[in-house]
């Protein structure tokens, strides 16, 4: 259903080509949280519990409906998800990931501009990590130009909504 709706829609490639304002891709973004926010009440939980991961954006990422649906759909399916939202610092991820023993790291990322700051924070968690480190998944338009940047990284990258649920 988001697959067809984005198909549909392509608020992203509009706004990148200049066919619609700043001010347009504002409000359909205010639109479709309002609308994740309706849909979220009448999705029913499983009663497992898959996991515990941490959702985020990254220091300068100003984008978060795609880490938001990510959330609420792992949530939906039975994890214990953290959402953290868009824009912080790697120090407040970091943070989040110790206090919750959080098991997956879920990195959401719209601007290409923004891959250093994910190449950032994933040595900096499986530098004071190590060994516990979550596993790490990203996930985003960004990477629809930097296809070899998971790889590089030593990440898992995912490409859409439904495969992030069966990835995960």
């Amino acid at each position: 259903m988001m697959r067809e709706f984005a198909q549909k829609c392509r608020i992203g490639t509009l706004w990148e080509r200049n066919k619609i304002t700043v001010a347009q891709e504002h409000m359909a973004t205010s639109i479709t949280q309002y609308s994740i926010a309706a849909i979220f009440p009448l999705m029913l939980p499983l009663c497992s519990h898959r996991g515990s991961p941490v959702v985020t954006g990254v220091s300068g990422e100003l984008h978060q409906i795609g880490g938001n649906l990510v959330a609420d759909s792992m949530e939906a399916s039975g994890w214990k998800v953290r959402f953290l939202g868009r824009n912080l610092p790697h120090s407040s991820v970091l943070a989040a990931i110790e206090e919750s023993s959080a098991d997956t790291l879920c990195i959401s990322t719209t601007l290409v501009a923004n891959l250093p700051s994910v190449e950032e924070l994933v040595r900096m968690v499986q530098a004071k990590l190590g060994e516990s480190a979550p596993r790490i998944v990203v996930g985003g338009s960004a990477y629809r130009l930097a296809t070899h940047l998971a790889r590089a990284i030593g990440v898992t990258e995912i490409t859409d909504l439904r495969q992030a649920i069966e990835t995960l």
